[in-house]
């Protein structure tokens, strides 16, 4: 089963997010900024890193390229509310797979989530990423879910 660890300052996108990855059929770790997410990252292995942007301590960007620089080649969907092109831009040459934009939809998460893993994944592991997804369940085994109110 994929290992995804979401980083966040923010304990209800967090939570949101973790909910919504568990629900897929994912087991998910979660770190508060990137100092904590860089500890998680060498406490155990994980498939994707969900990370926000901007946190206090060290950001997004900041973690990421600390786990290049210590050849962590793990893919990364980064988490932004920042939709100029050049921010983005910047964002994709720093080696993310993805981006989600805030606020966002469970499905969109869902759906960047899974092309991630699948871009990374080699063949064979793709079959767990599928596995993982609910490929050929009902939408009601898969656990579909939408966000709160």
């Amino acid at each position: 089963m994929p290992r995804i660890l979401t980083v966040d300052d923010s304990r209800p996108i967090r939570m949101i997010v973790s909910k919504a990855l568990i629900e897929m059929g994912f087991e998910v770790g979660e770190a508060e900024d990137g100092n904590d997410g860089l500890k998680k990252l060498k406490e155990g292995a994980y498939d994707l890193v969900v990370l926000d942007v901007t946190m206090p301590n060290l950001d997004g960007p900041g973690m990421l390229a600390k786990m290049r620089e210590g050849g962590d080649k793990t893919p990364v969907l980064m988490l932004t509310s920042e939709s100029k092109t050049s921010i983005v831009a910047a964002l994709m040459k720093l080696g993310i797979q993805d981006f989600v934009l805030k606020p966002f939809k469970g499905d969109e998460l869902k759906a960047k989530v899974l092309k991630a893993l699948k871009l990374s994944a080699p063949p064979r592991a793709q079959a767990k990423v599928s596995a993982a997804s609910g490929a050929g369940r009902g939408p009601r085994a898969r656990g579909a879910w939408r966000p709160g109110p």
